[in-house]
This record gives structure tokens, C-alpha cells and sequence, in this order.
């Protein structure tokens, strides 16, 4: 069992950059990668566990609709994904 958490925003700009240990992103169809950015507002962040997170999918374009869900899976020690689910 994966523990999956799912945040819906309701605005891109109502962001706050929150320090995680990583955050892969969609933004506007284009990915990409930060080890101390998280897209997640204050109270949003007291949802997720201390460990570590990523971003594995987000629904919507944010330019036509700006409320989108974000899929938090939690990683193990070594920063990989739980599941064994690498794209190369």
C-alpha cells in the first residue's frame, strides 16, 4: 500500500514555497526538478508526513484551470520512488 496524499490548489500564485527535500513539478506540460521548492501551502503542509515526498502527477493545465491536484507519494531512504515504476 502506497500512502498517496493528494492537495488541490486552488491557484498557482497562491504557491508558497515550502522547504521539502524534493518536488518534481508539472507546470504548463513542462517538468522539472528542485530539491528545496514544494508547492505547498502552509496549511496544506501540516497534511504530509516528515518524510520525503514527490510530485507524481498533477490534472488540468493550470492556464485554462487553475484548480489541479497534486499526487504526493512518499519516498524511501534512498529517494526513489516506492514504487518500482522508473521511466528512462
Amino acid at each position: 500500500m502506497n500512502s498517496i496524499e493528494k492537495i488541490t490548489v486552488k491557484s498557482w500564485k497562491s504557491f508558497h514555497y515550502r522547504e521539502l527535500h524534493e518536488i518534481v513539478a508539472w507546470k504548463d506540460e513542462c517538468i522539472w526538478k528542485t530539491k528545496v521548492l514544494g508547492y505547498i501551502k502552509a496549511e496544506d503542509e501540516a497534511k504530509l508526513n516528515k518524510d520525503k515526498y514527490v510530485c507524481s502527477s498533477v490534472s488540468t493545465h493550470l492556464t485554462r484551470n487553475p484548480e489541479f491536484e497534486i499526487q504526493l507519494v512518499q519516498l524511501d531512504e534512498l529517494g526513489k520512488e516506492k514504487q518500482n515504476d522508473q521511466q528512462t
